[in-house]
């Protein structure tokens, strides 16, 4: 945890020092409950998307990439509760102390049971930052992650306005890396992940096998818009278990520099 003056009347130093005391403790559940909702939904509906797998896998990861949305909960629980500061209701440090982190440790776990419960994008990203930590795939998610909670919080009403221009100044930043490196921003497997949870969130069915993957426009495939720009084309046969070389196909297509559905449509081939 980074502590600092988020808002005008942000210095409660004895609560800041209590969050960051406390930082090592709490920051897991920022995925650990997006995980278990995750994998009770998809258990519900029967289905396995590759990103259930990955977070079944996930041992440890890097609390860096979750940091600034606890800061941001953290921040927020200070302007909601003490605005003006600290207040010095008991005579015994230590019982002060302890009164701050038992409030705070309630208020985070609450609201991210509540984010994960009313908000698909905080789940997702959230999984998808530690699944995919320190990659584009990964940087992307956080980026999401931030604005799913920055949304919430309603930052804009008071996060003091340098702060406000940090995080859009380093969202814009981390835009501009990947339009460098647009044409190796997503693998094969990480462009298999994207289509699958987008299937799965879109129409709650398993997904079919995959016929292709390939950043060219698929040979003896044409349609209304194509080719598309900086993309994957993902094509998947119209019946499932049926591989048939002419004939209506279903292609996807994922762009290279945000990793979002761009195109989606039932096609022609042969």
């Amino acid at each position: 945890m980074i502590v600092g003056n988020y808002f005008k009347g942000d210095t409660n130093e004895t609560l800041k020092q209590v969050q960051h005391d406390a930082y090592a403790e709490l920051i897991s559940y920022l995925f650990v409950y997006p995980k278990e909702h995750y994998l009770k939904a998809a258990k519900l509906i029967g289905i396995e998307t590759v990103l259930a797998k990955k977070v079944k896998s996930v041992q440890s990861f890097d609390h860096r990439v979750l940091q600034m949305p606890h800061d941001i909960l953290a921040s927020w629980f200070r302007y909601k509760n003490y605005p003006d500061g600290q207040l010095l209701l008991f005579p015994d440090g230590n019982s002060y102390k302890s009164h701050l982190l038992g409030k705070w440790a309630a208020f985070f776990h609450n609201t991210v049971r509540e984010l994960a419960e009313t908000c698909n994008d905080f789940v997702i990203s959230s999984l998808k930052a530690v699944c995919y930590e320190n990659t584009a795939l990964g940087y992307l998610a956080e980026d999401q992650l931030l604005d799913s909670i920055a949304t919430y919080c309603s930052v804009g009403d008071w996060l003091s306005k340098s702060d406000v221009a940090a995080i859009n100044e380093a969202v814009k930043q981390q835009i501009s890396d990947y339009g460098k490196e647009s044409e190796t921003i997503l693998t094969k497997a990480e462009v298999q992940l994207v289509v699958s949870d987008y299937i799965v969130n879109s129409l709650l069915k398993k997904e079919s096998p995959i016929e292709d993957i390939t950043d060219k426009q698929p040979y003896g495939i044409s349609a209304y818009n194509l080719p598309q720009k900086d993309c994957w084309y993902v094509v998947y046969p119209t019946h499932e278990g049926i591989t048939l070389l002419d004939g209506p196909k279903r292609l996807i297509c994922v762009s290279k520099k945000n990793a979002r559905i761009i195109y989606d449509e039932i096609v022609q081939s042969g």
